[in-house]
């Protein structure tokens, strides 16, 4: 039997109505050994480690497995010790080789902030412990504490609007329909939940067990149609749910309730009986915790795959090889990976190979580049950790010893590496005095704000423990030049974190004046700016740059908001990053990806996860006809929606639009790619103009980039040919859906040219098109081979059109939509105040809600000296700003927010600015791509 430490366990500590983590604790301890897995309080005595929530329990040698239950998520105004929590939670989940969260949504928000791809699963109830009681027609709401997620004044204001209905509340004030028990110990509240009339939840749960026990006792649930009780709660059957905020609303859905309570509890008991007994949910983790122990334990596997990639470098291969021999620690196995296929190279190897079992040689099947090489090493190895070698450098006779024994002993280490030493072509050693000269690089440490402005912290070649690779998506093999540099900010800004393990001599790297990084420096010019694809960079596009930014930011990052919470870094003014759950996304990206189109969706994702504007969703579509694996590596938020093989653009956008959540959509293919600044200039245009927005483009013929720019828009022109792009086009949800309801959204049974058609539906129906002068988005052209297919098919496809729009196209009829032209936007997007998935759509929150959420806001103005100004919209609030170290950014209130950001100075400058992303600030597309683009 599998045996786990779980932590913490409870078994000594009175309940006290502790809550979720106990109830799984507990559900664990009770069931797991019917699932051949068993706790144990001895940590030498465990397989496995299971920490819950924030806990570090850990063990050398021991695989750990972290249980998230949430976080506090910074749109609401937190304290520092809760962003301390954070802290330890996120800290215990770098820790992890496996994760879970307890619902779809949570997930999604721990998705977002780091390479974490956690395993949902609910909790449980033993149903048999509850039992109905007696109707004792109160609403109930028992949270055991006011904050700002538990707010009693839910339950005041709906009591308020049913005056003869009476509320029994643990928090709050007591009026004539509202009883304030208290907060009592848990024995006492089941009976109270028992006999309730309603179960009130109004708080945004991570989960929602109090709402599983009230329904176990036959209780219906009302409350807001958010969080845990949103996957819970079967509208109509079990409960009614409100949108939140409205106050109106959630009286009715209580009334309901109350008036329906005998079908709703019926439902209710068997609900739970069929769907939430703790059985299936013990199941779902013992099996993780098995896949872990067979990772760990039962997979034969070497301690440490050194991963040596050559290319045409014969004449120093067999030092490299030789370095690995040496090893002090010897359970390894070397791959060569041979990127130029040489026979000559496969001779010195397998020369190696014949003596020592360890070695293989494997070539590439064609040129990958030393990126794409490095990924098929990985895909060949089998060790637990990796280590790369170049073929021209070597390794020192204890490097393996060292740092693996380094990931061995802190599970809160993933990249670890030693100083470096150059050496002469000749390989001899540089001398001073007889001594081997010492470099300055690395430094001594690594640190994360230097790597995002443009400071390289660590050599290329280092040892990372496997996951680091994997949950990454592995090297970018568009990036021709320092993928390593670009590949370590990508990895320590996720949840891996490096760290130099010694200051002794682990690798040895050879100056060359014909190596690949010279020849490309001297052929190129310097270097390209490896942190573009990032918008949390300090915002040095070159090394000479970032010691003048990280002093004008004082080494603290100037945009501390749009840093995954994952990052290796820490914010100057705060605990920790902000946490944002991205719950109500303001634009909903849908990808999709057909026949060969896959190689790319890389790019296109990446792309995504470049804006500076954050606030969006995103759902992939596969549409290949092959199946996939659940999760892309490297793009854990990626919701991946399959379909039954190859349907087709038109069917596979109206799939991914039913998974979409924002208020605009954006419809992208999977071989194009953004430009970082593309969803902020689309959205703020969006905002300003009621229609589809669309932009020029940057068309990629074989790497050769040059603008095609469309015109204005002409709604008369449509029957004739397609006016704008049909994919990275912005079209607001209301406009979808009117669509949808004329011919179900993209026509499935055009022969091609399905975007020509929509662009047909859209205008027929009266909407107009607005263009933004700007290329935003690279398209390329030979990627695919669907272009020449419709043009091979045009008279069909006419046809067809003549057909479904014949009076459009004879002429009899023209498409008008009374378009005034598009109006100019110098702004940033308006919704930027709602950012960070802050809020639910506008209808669906009030105002006094959404003025209470948190944004990030700058004081850009003269005054040095800190001053205070009181909150406008929450008393007892003020904040301290001034033009200092410490005062200058500040988390307001977002109604707070909307009075500052309007404040000028005697010039007519802002006081104060809200927070986005530094972007590429001049907008120019050639600085992102890294290559000139003409026109």
């Amino acid at each position: 039997m599998i045996k786990v430490h779980i932590s913490p366990d409870y078994l000594d500590h009175k309940d006290h109505g502790d809550g979720g983590i106990r109830r799984v604790s507990e559900a664990m301890i009770r069931h797991l050994p019917a699932f051949g897995v068993e706790h144990t309080r001895f940590l030498n005595e465990a397989d496995i480690i299971v920490n819950h929530g924030g806990m570090l329990t850990w063990a050398k040698g021991k695989p750990i497995v972290n249980v998230n239950h949430g976080l506090y998520w910074s749109r609401q105004p937190w304290g520092d010790n809760y962003q301390e929590v954070n802290e330890q939670v996120v800290e215990s989940m770098a820790r992890a080789v496996a994760h879970t969260a307890p619902s779809e949504w949570v997930a999604r928000a721990i998705r977002r902030g780091g390479f974490f791809y956690p395993e949902v699963v609910y909790h449980g109830i033993d149903h048999k412990d509850f039992q109905p009681g007696t109707n004792g027609g109160y609403v109930l709401w028992n949270k055991a504490r006011a904050d700002a997620v538990s707010d009693p004044n839910d339950l005041m204001r709906a009591a308020n609007l049913m005056p003869g209905t009476p509320f029994w509340t643990t928090i709050g004030k007591p009026t004539a329909n509202v009883k304030v028990i208290g907060v009592t110990d848990y024995n006492r509240m089941k009976e109270i939940v028992a006999n309730a009339g309603v179960y009130l939840c109004t708080a945004r749960e991570t989960f929602g067990i109090g709402t599983l026990e009230a329904m176990a006792c036959g209780v219906p649930v009302s409350g807001w149609d958010w969080g845990g009780q949103s996957e819970i709660i079967v509208q109509g059957q079990t409960g009614y749910l409100a949108p939140p905020g409205d106050y109106k609303a959630l009286a009715e859905c209580i009334s309901r309730c109350l008036a329906e309570r005998e079908r709703l509890s019926a439902n209710c008991l068997d609900d739970v009986r069929n769907r939430w007994n703790w059985e299936p949910r013990i199941e779902q983790y013992a099996n993780i915790f098995k896949k872990v122990y067979r990772d760990f334990y039962e997979t034969e596997k070497p301690r440490v795959s050194v991963v040596l990639t050559a290319c045409k470098l014969d004449r120093f291969l067999p030092e490299a090889i030789e370095s690995v021999k040496r090893q002090t620690l010897t359970d390894w196995e070397l791959l060569v990976i041979d990127d130029a296929q040489l026979e000559s190279t496969r001779l010195i190897v397998e020369a190696y190979a014949r003596e020592d079992k360890r070695i293989t040689y494997r070539p590439t099947l064609e040129n990958l580049g030393l990126p794409g090489a490095r990924n098929y090493g990985l895909y060949l190895s089998r060790g637990r950790y990796i280590r790369h070698l170049d073929a021209d450098d070597f390794l020192a006779d204890n490097c393996l010893a060292l740092e693996a024994e380094a990931l061995d002993n802190d599970p809160g280490i993933h990249i670890a590496y030693g100083h470096l030493e150059t050496v002469r072509e000749d390989s001899s050693r540089v001398l001073k005095n007889n001594e081997p000269v010492r470099g300055g690089w690395p430094p001594n440490q690594f640190n994360w704000e230097e790597q995002m402005a443009h400071l390289n912290q660590l050599p290329s070649c280092v040892m990372m423990r496997r996951e680091v690779l994997e949950r990454t998506g592995g090297y970018r093999e568009r990036m021709k030049r320092n993928e390593d540099a670009e590949f370590w900010c990508r990895a320590t800004s996720g949840g891996f974190r490096a760290k130099k393990v010694t200051q002794a001599i682990t690798y040895f790297h050879r100056e060359r004046n014909d190596s690949k990084g010279a020849t490309e420096w001297r052929e190129q010019g310097g270097e390209p700016d490896w942190t573009a694809w990032f918008p949390w960079r300090m915002g040095a596009g070159e090394y000479s740059d970032a010691i003048r930014v990280l002093r004008k930011h004082g080494g603290k990052h100037p945009r501390p908001h749009l840093v995954p919470f994952g990052a290796q870094g820490r914010p100057g003014d705060r605990k920790f990053w902000y946490v944002n759950d991205y719950q109500y996304p303001v634009v909903s990206v849908v990808v999709t990806v057909g026949p060969g189109h896959k190689p790319f969706l890389v790019d296109a994702l990446d792309s995504i996860l470049a804006q500076s504007y954050p606030d969006w969703q995103c759902v992939v579509v596969n549409d290949t006809g092959t199946a996939w694996e659940k999760d892309i590596p490297g793009v854990p938020w990626a919701e991946v929606v399959d379909m039954d093989g190859n349907q087709g653009t038109s069917a596979a956008r109206n799939e991914g639009y039913k998974h979409s959540r924002g208020r605009f959509i954006v419809w992208m293919d999977a071989d194009d790619y953004w430009v970082p600044w593309f969803l902020e200039i689309m959205v703020a245009h969006a905002e300003n103009n009621n229609g589809v927005i669309y932009s020029d483009l940057i068309k990629d013929e074989n790497g050769k980039k040059g603008i095609y720019r469309y015109r204005n828009f002409n709604s008369t022109l449509i029957p004739r040919t397609m006016q704008y792009p049909g994919s990275s086009i912005l079209v607001p949800r209301n406009i979808a859906e009117a669509v949808i309801a004329l011919q179900g959204g993209y026509d499935s049974q055009i022969p091609g040219m399905e975007d020509w058609d929509y662009q047909m539906a859209i205008h027929h129906l009266g909407f107009c098109a607005f263009h933004v002068e700007e290329p935003l988005f690279v398209y390329r052209l030979h990627t695919s081979t669907k272009r020449e297919a419709d043009y091979a098919k045009i008279e069909s496809i006419r046809d067809y059109m003549d057909k479904k729009w014949p009076d459009y196209r004879l002429g009899k009829k023209v498409m008008m939509c009374g378009c005034a032209g598009t109006k100019k936007v110098t702004t940033k997007p308006k919704s930027t105040l709602s950012s960070s998935g802050n809020f639910a759509p506008e209808q669906e929150v009030n105002t006094g809600q959404i003025a209470t959420d948190m944004v990030q806001v700058e004081y850009v103005g003269q005054i040095e000296q800190t001053f205070s100004i009181r909150s406008r919209v929450q008393n007892g609030i003020t904040y301290r700003f001034g033009n200092n170290t410490g005062h200058k950014q500040k988390a307001v209130f977002l109604g707070d927010a909307e009075w500052l950001t309007s404040q000028r100075d005697g010039n007519n400058r802002p006081l104060y600015v809200l927070l986005t992303s530094t972007t590429l600030d001049a907008r120019d597309p050639s600085v992102f791509l890294g290559a000139p683009v003409t026109g």
